[in-house]
């Protein structure tokens, strides 16, 4: 080759890199920061053996032992403990912190509750940051949403990464079970500044297991951290200036933030702001706002308390158990306290979406803001005529009010030691006015359809969470109890319990009753047809005369029914108990004909 066509080949070899470089240079803008020294994999131990039921004194067992039955849902719970050496971090305020010191020897627990098998597991992992705002671990996320969790397959582990948590933990086992623990690094750091490396350790044993593994048979897909109110809080400055160091999470559940600005040049990391209306109200997230992105989005969800009625009810048996109850009634000024709109069938669809959004990059969709007037100097809402505020996101229980349910209420130094500001409020609207709003109790339930049928086509709520809404509205006695010659055709009930109701002659076709309570129920010259009755106890029903044509009878109880003159063409038998008491499965063609009573 002479000199001249050598020094073409120079000059397109220069061109060629330096347009690698340019591109390396951009995607390497997209990318967050990275530096120091890779999250190191901590040791685990255990699993712990708990020797004793929950609730024995010696508790030799894991503090807040879930009561749930996990075995039902093919789930084990187990405790390990976790020990390594943890850095201590700085934490600029929304800008990248770095390693303040080294070396830190920590021990703390992790309790995991998991399926027992692969097929059972939809490969992701909910990894909540204990809240210890009460001066003990609370795991205020499985609160809210165990039943979506557990039924959908998902992993869920808690992690004590906080002192006040763990020294709590140190005192509340007279066998000695947490003696060992200590996020302190024997005193010596006493401002949780050993916290984030701890929980991203917690990750990155989750991740990468070495050693012992905390989901033995399981393959993890996605690891998504979430918070709430304290922990949400302590997420975010993880996220703002520890995530950017090493960076191991692909996105963050954010529910109930404590006015925590979240910085905008996190690249590809996804987060989700999951907000009450006290967070938006008296809780700082007004002032932070910040429109939905590719990698970012809030919901606010309207009516909504930051300590609502729902997580109340699921956790008092067992703070009642191991730790201090909190008192159903405060002395707040604004009564009754705890809103009752379930934010939990908002977060449920939220959790839905942010898998989908970290495994295939669908965005969740934008949700409207709550209506203010003013954000300073102090936050103003808009409210309706019967006191509940506009816009936001709007829950099926919310659009169709039966209360006045808010997210403000006032604190007050008579009552030491009640955050009256988390709670909000619910004032049941009088006789009167429901009476007025709602006539009759079909209208009500209709109503409540449309609102939940439009919530889950805009992606705001699930459909077992659509059924759950309509079932409790049947179940009221909002309207009155008339269940009789309803148009309810095409409805989703799943899950719903009227034993014994009378809904004769309602137009049921295609309705979905899935899961549902309908012993002794009257269904006389109803039409069930193409209905959806997988796993509904259908016993002692009576269905005479009813259209049953292509109705799904799977799992379904139907002992002791009577069907004289039903309509049964198409219908589908499998592991159906009959009228007349046998299994469809042990009789010739897997079906109940012949079978009928």
């Amino acid at each position: 080759m002479d000199d001249c066509g050598t020094q073409k080949v120079i000059t397109m070899t220069s061109r060629v890199a330096a347009w690698c470089s340019a591109l390396i240079a951009a995607i390497l803008l997209c990318l967050p920061v990275v530096a120091g020294a890779a999250v190191p994999n901590p040791t685990i131990i255990g699993p712990i053996p708990a020797t004793v039921p929950p609730g024995d004194p010696s508790r030799n067992y894991p503090f807040f032992a879930t009561d749930v039955n996990l075995a039902q849902y093919g789930y084990v719970e187990q405790e390990y403990f976790m020990q390594g050496t943890a850095n201590q971090y700085s934490t600029p305020a929304g800008a990248t912190g770095s390693v303040i010191s080294t070396g830190h020897p920590y021990k703390t627990r992790i309790v995991v509750r998991r399926p027992t098998s692969q097929a059972a597991f939809n490969g992701v992992v909910i990894v909540e940051w204990y809240n210890v705002t009460n001066g003990f671990d609370v795991e205020l996320d499985w609160f809210q949403t165990r039943n979506y969790l557990l039924s959908h397959g998902y992993a869920w582990i808690g992690v004590s990464a906080q002192m006040v948590g763990v020294n709590y933990l140190r005192t509340w086992s007279p066998a000695g079970r947490y003696a060992s623990l200590d996020v302190t690094a024997g005193g010596t750091i006493t401002d949780d500044s050993l916290s984030y490396d701890i929980f991203a350790q917690a990750g990155q044993a989750i991740l990468h297991p070495s050693g012992v593994n905390l989901l033995p048979g399981l393959t993890v897909k996605t690891v998504i951290p979430t918070g709430d109110s304290q922990s949400a809080s302590r997420l975010s400055t993880y996220i703002n200036s520890v995530h950017p160091l090493n960076p191991i999470f692909p996105g963050f559940f954010l529910h109930s933030s404590l006015g925590n600005a979240i910085r905008p040049d996190l690249g590809n990391v996804k987060v989700f702001k999951y907000l009450t209306e006290s967070d938006v109200l008296v809780l700082g997230e007004a002032a932070v706002r910040r429109p939905d992105t590719p990698n970012f989005v809030t919901w606010e969800t309207a009516g909504t308390s930051h300590a609502d009625y729902w997580g109340l009810l699921n956790s008092e048996a067992i703070r009642a158990r191991d730790a201090t109850p909190y008192p159903m009634n405060p002395p707040c000024p604004y009564q009754l306290t705890r809103s009752r709109i379930l934010a939990y069938r908002g977060q449920d669809a939220a959790y839905d979406h942010m898998v989908q959004w970290i495994q295939n990059g669908i965005q969740p969709p934008s949700a409207p803001r709550l209506d203010l007037s003013q954000i300073t100097p102090s936050v103003v809402p808009v409210r309706d005529s019967y006191g509940n505020i506009l816009g936001g996101l709007r829950l099926a229980d919310f659009q169709v009010p039966i209360a006045t349910d808010t997210g403000y209420n006032v604190n007050t130094p008579a009552a030491p030691g009640i955050l009256c500001f988390v709670l909000g409020q619910y004032v049941p609207f009088s006789q009167q006015m429901l009476n007025t709003l709602y006539p009759t109790h079909g209208g009500y339930i209709l109503k409540t359809a449309a609102a939940a049928a439009g919530n889950v086509a805009d992606g705001y709520m699930l459909p077992e969470d659509e059924g759950d809404a309509n079932a409790t509205a049947a179940e009221s006695d909002i309207g009155g109890t008339q269940l009789k010659v309803l148009n309810l055709a095409g409805i989703n009930f799943q899950g719903i319990s009227v034993p014994n109701a009378a809904l004769t002659a309602d137009n049921l076709s295609g309705a979905n009753l899935s899961d549902g309570n309908l012993q002794g129920v009257s269904l006389q010259a109803a039409n069930l047809a193409g209905a959806n009755l997988t796993g509904t106890n259908l016993s002692g029903a009576a269905l005479q005369s009813a259209n049953l044509q292509n109705a799904n009878f799977t799992d379904a109880n139907l002992s002791g029914a009577k069907v004289q003159g039903a309509n049964l063409r198409g219908a589908v038998w499998s592991n159906t108990v009959c009228p007349d008491g046998t299994n469809s499965n042990q009789n010739v063609g897997f079906s109940c004909s012949g079978h009928l009573g």
